[in-house]
């Protein structure tokens, strides 16, 4: 079972509807290319997004990278990286941070968002009796400091009106809207 039926299960225990898009199907909107560097002696504390790549620490002097622009062939999660696209992506590393000439690769996967139908967060109760409440979303990373507070105070009882729109009866009643299309810039994730 992957993640997006797994979802889509536990939401179903609670009577919800929250469709996820399947990483099988929707390809280039889920997937993207994930590469580890090796141990380097460049430092980074914090995630990093330019126009042609992003990177974020990952641990014992690795970089975890990804290129928004190189996501159109990320369609099949089931095929490894192709050569010419982590050459790419190791291209632009040395442009973006210094001391990380000549880093070298040591994982590279197609990732896998998970992401609600719609590409938009889905935050609320997900029954009548308020006794389950489901968040998904693609923008964890992001938005993670904003819905802690958000969801904290709905289940203490204070509506949130920044969370109004992200409910998940949005699937239920006709308002989600289409499918997303796939991110090729910054600010577009």
């Amino acid at each position: 079972m992957t993640f997006p039926q797994q979802t889509q299960g536990v939401a179903a225990l609670a009577g919800a509807t929250v469709p996820m898009l399947d990483p099988a199907v929707s390809g280039r909107i889920t997937n993207g290319f994930l590469v580890t560097t090796s141990p380097m002696p460049a430092r980074l504390s914090r995630f990093l997004i330019t126009a042609g790549l992003n990177l974020r620490p990952d641990g014992g002097g690795r970089l975890l990278l990804h290129s928004l622009h190189l996501d159109d062939r990320a369609d099949d999660p089931a095929a490894g990286v192709p050569g010419a696209v982590l050459d790419e992506i190791m291209g632009l590393l040395p442009n973006v941070l210094r001391a990380t000439e000549g880093a070298t690769v040591e994982r590279a996967v197609v990732g896998r968002r998970a992401m609600p139908c719609d590409g938009l967060t889905v935050a609320g109760f997900a029954d009548a009796g308020r006794r389950v409440y489901t968040v998904a979303t693609h923008s964890g990373i992001t938005l993670a400091p904003l819905l802690m507070e958000e969801v904290a105070g709905e289940l203490f009882g204070e509506e949130s009106a920044l969370l109004a729109p992200f409910r998940p009866g949005r699937f239920t009643d006709g308002t989600a809207g289409p499918a997303p299309t796939p991110a090729r810039r910054p600010g577009q994730q």
